[in-house]
């Protein structure tokens, strides 16, 4: 599962946590997309006119990323900010797709 954030999102709520509400505090940025991996991709499928039972989710050992995660270390207890507006997923996935159209 991920709390999926669009970039616009993560930024003004970067923005938000510079304020002094946020003083001296540890500020966790996520979404409101909480979403099993599988499902973005077949969402992502779908959007592109592809079959989504084409699409498979291979779990592997993979030792980056998610090896040290925001929540793995803590000095102190984090203050989870979700932005109060959000760009939605599926949205966000489309205006990604005819970005790329217009460069290529």
């Amino acid at each position: 599962m991920r709390e999926y954030i669009h970039v616009d999102d993560a930024a003004r709520a970067s923005v938000d946590a510079l304020h002094d509400d946020f003083k001296n505090e540890s500020v966790v940025l996520t979404g409101q997309e909480l979403m099993r991996v599988i499902d973005m991709l077949k969402m992502l499928a779908e959007i592109l006119g592809l079959p989504t039972e084409s699409v498979e989710f291979v779990e592997d050992k993979y030792l980056g990323h998610y090896v040290r995660t925001p929540y793995s270390y803590q000095p102190k207890l984090g203050r989870k900010y979700i932005p109060p507006m959000h760009v939605d997923l599926g949205q966000g996935l489309i205006l990604l797709i005819d970005d790329i159209k217009i460069q290529y």
